[in-house]
Parts: C-alpha cells; sequence; structure tokens
C-alpha cells in the first residue's frame, strides 16, 4: 500500500514531506479511485466505500483527474493516431471483403496494406497483427494507402484462432501455431 501511495504520489507531483502529507496524498487518491471505479455502475457510486472521502456531488457527475503535462509524448500521440487512421483503411476493407462473403471474419483474411512504411514507425509485422486484429498482414511500400483482402491460405489455430503458416508443423500439437505450441509446452 505506501508503495503505491508514493509511486502515485510522484506522478502527482505533490511532495512528500512529512507523514501528514502521506495521508493527504492517500485521501487524495482514494477520491479518484472511487471516482474511477464506481462511476460507471449507476446507484452504486453515491454511496462508495466509507473509507473515501466524501464527495461535493454525485460520483456520476464529477470529471475524471485531467492527465499531467507531459505524461504523453507528442511523438507517440501522433504515431497511434496514424496506426489509427490505418486500421480505418483497414476496416474498410475488411467490410467490403465481408460483404462479398470472401471471409467471415478479419482473422481469416490475409490483408496487403499500401503504405509509407515510416507511418507505421518502428513496430513489427506481429505487433502489427496484433493491433490491426489480423492472422496475415503483407506490407508493401507505397505513396497512398490502400488495403486490399484475400483469404488467407493458412490453417487456423485451435488456441489462438489466427491463421498462421506454423498450424500444423508440430507433432506434438499439430493443430496449434508456432506460438501457441510454445505457451502450452512451457512448464
Amino acid at each position: 500500500m505506501l508503495n503505491t501511495a508514493l509511486l502515485e504520489q510522484a506522478l502527482s507531483g505533490m511532495p512528500l514531506r512529512r507523514a501528514g502529507d502521506l495521508a493527504a496524498i492517500q485521501h487524495h487518491i482514494r477520491a479518484h479511485r472511487v471516482r474511477e471505479t464506481l462511476s460507471p455502475v449507476a446507484g452504486v457510486g453515491d454511496a462508495g466505500p466509507r473509507s473515501a472521502p466524501a464527495a461535493p456531488t454525485s460520483v456520476h457527475l464529477q470529471l475524471f483527474p485531467d492527465c499531467k503535462v507531459g505524461a504523453t509524448d507528442d511523438a507517440v500521440r501522433q504515431q497511434i493516431d496514424q496506426l489509427l487512421r490505418l486500421r480505418g483503411v483497414i476496416g474498410q476493407a475488411l467490410e467490403k471483403a465481408r460483404q462479398e462473403k470472401l471471409i467471415g471474419n478479419s482473422l481469416e483474411a490475409r490483408v496487403t496494406l499500401k503504405c509509407d512504411r515510416k507511418t507505421l514507425g518502428s513496430a513489427s509485422k506481429e505487433e502489427l497483427e496484433e493491433f490491426f486484429i489480423l492472422s496475415d498482414l503483407i506490407i508493401e511500400d507505397a505513396d497512398e494507402v490502400s488495403a486490399s483482402v484475400e483469404k488467407t491460405p493458412y490453417a487456423k489455430c485451435a488456441r489462438c484462432w489466427r491463421h498462421r503458416e506454423t498450424v500444423g508443423q508440430s507433432t506434438v500439437h499439430p493443430d496449434l501455431c508456432d506460438r501457441c505450441v510454445s505457451v502450452v509446452t512451457t512448464k
């Protein structure tokens, strides 16, 4: 509890001087935790735990704490915005393929994404497949962003449901991909 309080206090920028300050910090943290955990639960948040500080208004009417200045890097924010735009392009291509009955879901698709490689940043192909919720992603360098979809030729992993080239290569677990085989066999 003390380590959590000290960490959250350090992040909030409040100086730690005396033991009395620690009580004020813990009060501040509890107020935010009550607001964050109870506000989505209608009819419960107003009561709150007995140890929680009293709120001047209903928990449901209070705002979430502001993000501290400098807590997010502008370069990271821009990178995420670019990836979300690419996900929108991929999503439109996937929806068109679903309507044409080419695929049933995004994990059955092999997506060829044409874009400037700088847009992808330092993310690996595996990370991008996870982010875009795809089994098979091919990245081609192009000036204009576009995505095309075809059905993946690979078999479906019984554990993660991703269609991967390595499904069926294990003699012990022939219905799993290499990633899932390593997880299942690790003790």
